[in-house]
């Protein structure tokens, strides 16, 4: 059985030579489309070969999902399996002394496994008391803990919202991105198979959705995010340039609110980060580090997209694990747990864990190495409903997930980070 992307250069290596007459051209799957009559969605479809007539089909033609494809070992079409029988999948291997990342063996070792108090990197604080005077004064480089929401003056739906209304209110026929937790690979589904694969009561796999971002949507509408996110956010602070309409809808926002935004000179930026402004120009000029950091303005961002991971759901069964890794672009987290509850394992990013990170990231055994065993301290932090976590830039950390969860959070790049965010 063979499986592959439909994309035209493929089915020209199929077959390579071409008829001049193209009535002549051989028609795929069942649907009998030739090469030239392929459009885009053929094209983001993947194809599988039929291992009885080596026909080629689309996956959505013949109603099969990648991630179960990935599955088969021998794959009939519907008219061989008439003679040959119901396609094969693969047998599931005994479990051995490696451990692979996202395994029932793995997540019953993890469960097992003794891990430090993360008390001693983190820090506890009220929601009235995260704030952008505080970071500036505290700095931003230990994980923040808030136990409830009051005092962080954010908004969130309530935790008796269904998956069904989730899907209502991000539109339907909406496509996420899921990651086969055993596997470590990731897979588009829609949003209707997910809802009735999360409620049904036997789960033979572990998907995990990896980030379902709201910003544009009616669920977006239901999420405002912290205060001190929106003080400290380079997207909403003027770094990078507004839309119109979005810049009228945020002043409306704090008009109401009659709050003022705290703003973050770029001057600021630049004492914070003096040993990383050089790689902040792309040429080397004559003018002075300072002048190149300080002629940094808003302008020099319209060529760029305004992020799009302002807000995001992730909605999680449970058992599922995600293993380490650092947030994009070395951006800062909020992180808000609606139901559920997740354990998160962090390390420091100091110089010694980041190469460490990067050489096992590396690495082919990366799924049979367990990272937190190759580091000093791996700390444990265990989130339940209602806490809030601030992760800041380049923190290493996987998450488990103890129970189904719905979490809500978001990215977000901010001055306090430039250092780790420029590494």
């Amino acid at each position: 059985m063979s499986q592959r992307n439909s994309t035209n250069e493929k089915l020209k290596t199929k077959n390579s030579s071409s008829p001049s007459n193209p009535n002549d051209e051989q028609r795929y799957c069942i649907c009998q489309k030739r090469e030239d009559e392929l459009n885009d969605d053929d094209n983001n479809d993947f194809m599988i070969e039929c291992d009885g007539c080596n026909g080629w089909f689309h996956g959505k033609c013949v109603d099969l999902a990648d991630r179960i494809a990935d599955d088969i070992e021998k794959y009939f079409c519907n008219e061989c399996s008439k003679q040959q029988g119901p396609s094969i999948f693969k047998q599931r291997k005994k479990s051995t002394s490696k451990r692979l990342h996202g395994t029932q063996d793995f997540i019953n070792k993890l469960k097992r496994k003794i891990f430090p108090s993360c008390e001693p990197v983190i820090t506890r604080l009220k929601g009235n008391q995260v704030t952008a005077e505080y970071i500036a004064k505290n700095g931003f480089t230990k994980p923040i803990l808030v136990a409830n929401r009051d005092g962080l003056d954010m908004t969130l739906p309530n935790r008796t919202i269904t998956l069904a209304e989730i899907n209502e209110l991000v539109g339907h026929d909406r496509f996420i991105d899921i990651i086969d937790c055993e596997k470590q690979v990731t897979y588009k589904m829609s949003f209707d198979d997910y809802i009735e694969y999360f409620e049904s009561f036997e789960r033979n796999k572990i998907y995990n959705v990896l980030s379902l971002e709201i910003s544009n949507t009616k669920l977006g509408e239901q999420v405002i995010t912290p205060q001190v996110v929106r003080d400290l956010s380079w997207a909403t602070i003027g770094v990078w340039p507004i839309k119109k309409q979005e810049k009228q809808d945020e002043e409306e926002f704090d008009s109401n609110e009659n709050q003022k935004k705290v703003t973050w000179p770029l001057q600021t930026i630049a004492s914070l980060s003096k040993k990383k402004r050089r790689t902040i120009s792309s040429t080397d000029t004559d003018q002075s580090d300072d002048e190149q950091f300080e002629s940094l303005d808003a302008n020099h961002f319209e060529n760029f997209e305004r992020p799009e991971v302002a807000k995001y759901c992730l909605m999680s069964p449970q058992s599922s694990y995600t293993d380490f890794h650092v947030d994009f672009g070395g951006s800062s987290v909020w992180y808000s747990v609606v139901r559920g509850e997740k354990i998160f394992y962090l390390i420091e990013p100091t110089d010694e864990n980041l190469q460490k990170y990067a050489d096992w990231s590396g690495s082919p055994n990366e799924s049979e190495t367990f990272l937190g065993d190759c580091v000093t301290h791996c700390y444990k932090m265990h989130l339940r409903e209602e806490n809030t976590v601030f992760i800041p830039p380049g923190w290493i950390h996987a998450v488990y997930t103890v129970t189904d969860s719905l979490v809500f959070g978001g990215n977000f790049l901010q001055s306090m980070g430039v250092d780790m965010q420029l590494r």
